[in-house]
């Protein structure tokens, strides 16, 4: 077999791998997530008091809930960042649309995208590693590429 080839199998092996080893964990994850009952009742909560509070206010009003809500929180507190997302998610959704609100916001894929949220986060004053700020500014990302009004 001529080295070339070995080469090609060899690193085809190894995306192989770690495919393999992504979807494992993605698939643990999901399991584990989906068994939760009081993290599943919490989500819920979040989502009702987002649409709760969303007719009061507008899409700032949502953010600037969101990061108050996340002040201490870190990235760490998976279920926690979770919660606070479905509460954004759904205030978003039920807020007052404002002119501008989106403009700026990257896509999802922008290879930028991550640096957007960052500086969102030091606009706030919110430090990323001490907090989840990254959470709601996925949060209106997504909002602004899927749900616009």
């Amino acid at each position: 077999m001529k080295t070339s080839t070995k080469i090609i199998l060899s690193v085809g092996g190894i995306f192989v791998f770690i495919i393999l080893i992504i979807l494992l964990v993605v698939g643990a994850f999901t399991i584990w997530i989906s068994n939760d009952r009081e993290f599943e009742n919490s989500r819920k909560d979040a989502q009702v008091k987002g649409r709760e509070f969303g007719p009061k206010t507008d899409n700032n009003g949502c953010i600037e809930e969101g990061l108050s809500r996340v002040r201490t929180v870190t990235a760490f507190e998976l279920k926690k960042s979770l919660v606070n997302g479905a509460f954004v998610e759904e205030c978003l959704k039920a807020s007052r649309p404002i002119n501008n609100f989106c403009e700026g916001v990257p896509p999802i894929w922008d290879i930028n995208e991550r640096d957007w949220r960052e500086a969102q986060c030091q606009k706030a004053g919110m430090d990323i590693t001490e907090t989840d700020c990254l959470e709601v500014f996925d949060e209106k990302r997504d909002y602004c590429i899927f749900n616009k009004k």
